[in-house]
C-alpha cells in the first residue's frame, strides 16, 4: 500500500514539477495564518488587560496585514494551481488512453472488463489528486500537532493524547467515506450499464419494432424503473453513511476548536 502510494506521488511529480511546491506554499501559509490567529487573541487580551494601547494597535495592524497578505497570495496562487491541476488531469487521461490502446482485445471479452475499465477511467484522476491531497492533509495535521504540543506543553499529557486521537479518528472517518463512495461508484457502473442496454432498445429500429409488435413496453419500463429504484436506494444509503461520517468529523473539529480556545 505504501509503495503504491509513493509511486502515485512520484507519478504526479513527473506530470508537473511546480504543482507540489505551490501546494506546499499554500499549506505553509495556511498553517502560519492559523498559528498566528490562535496566538494573537491571547496577546490582544493581555495588552487590553495591561492597558497597553500602542500594543493593541500594533496587534490589530498585524492581524490586518496577515489577513490581507494571505488573501493576496491565495488570489495569485489558486488560479494557477487550478490550471495546473486540470493540466495534470488531462495528462493522466492521455496516459490512460495510451495504455488502453495497448490492451489485448480479449480483455474486453471478460464479463467484468467493462466495469473495471469504466471505474478506472472515471477514478484515475481522483486517485492521483487524492494521493496528493492526503499528503498535504497529513503534513498540515503534523504541523498543527507540533504547534499545539509546543504552545500547550504545560497541559497534562492526557489532553494532548486526546487531540491526537481526534486527528486519527477524523482520518479514519475520511477513509471510510472514500470507501463508501468507491463502492457506490462500482455499483453504479454496473447499474448504469444495464440502463444503457435498456435505453438502447429505444433507438435501435429492430428492438423498437419488437417492443411494438410484442407489446412489451410496460415490461421494459418496469425493468428500467426497477434499476432506477436500486440506484436511488444505493445513492441515498451511501449519502447517509457519508453524511454521518461528515457529521462526526464536524463535531470532533468543533470539540477540538472549543477545547483549544478554552485553553487559550
Amino acid at each position: 500500500m505504501i509503495k503504491r502510494y509513493i509511486q502515485i506521488l512520484g507519478y504526479s511529480i513527473k506530470l508537473d514539477k511546480w504543482y507540489m511546491p505551490l501546494r506546499l506554499l499554500l499549506t505553509s501559509i495556511s498553517f502560519l495564518s492559523s498559528a498566528i490567529s490562535l496566538i494573537l487573541p491571547k496577546l490582544l487580551l493581555n495588552a487590553i488587560a495591561n492597558e497597553e494601547v500602542i500594543m493593541v494597535g500594533k496587534i490589530l495592524l498585524l492581524t490586518f496585514f496577515i489577513t490581507t497578505t494571505t488573501s493576496l497570495i491565495n488570489r495569485l496562487v489558486n488560479p494557477r494551481l487550478s490550471l495546473r491541476r486540470e493540466r495534470i488531469n488531462a495528462k493522466i487521461l492521455d496516459d490512460f488512453l495510451q495504455k488502453s490502446i495497448r490492451l489485448k482485445l480479449e480483455y474486453f471479452d471478460q464479463p467484468s472488463a467493462y466495469d473495471k475499465y469504466n471505474i478506472a477511467f472515471n477514478q484515475c484522476c481522483n486517485i492521483v489528486q487524492s494521493s496528493v491531497n492526503t499528503l498535504f492533509m497529513l503534513l498540515s495535521s503534523i504541523l498543527q500537532i507540533i504547534f499545539i504540543i509546543y504552545v500547550l506543553s504545560w497541559i497534562p499529557p492526557i489532553v494532548l493524547v486526546f487531540f491526537v486521537g481526534i486527528c486519527i479518528t477524523q482520518a479514519c472517518l475520511n477513509n471510510l467515506s472514500r470507501k463508501y463512495n468507491y463502492a457506490l461508484q462500482k455499483q453504479l457502473s454496473n447499474l448504469n450499464r444495464k440502463l444503457s442496454y435498456i435505453y438502447r432498445l429505444f433507438y435501435v429500429p429492430k428492438f423498437m419494432r419488437d417492443i411494438r409488435i410484442n407489446d412489451i413496453k410496460n415490461f421494459v419500463f418496469k425493468k428500467k424503473d426497477g434499476v432506477n429504484e436500486v440506484i436511488f436506494h444505493d445513492t441515498y444509503e451511501t449519502g447517509c453513511k457519508v453524511a454521518d461520517k461528515n457529521l462526526l468529523i464536524s463535531l470532533l473539529s468543533a470539540i477540538e476548536s472549543l477545547l483549544t480556545m478554552l485553553y487559550f
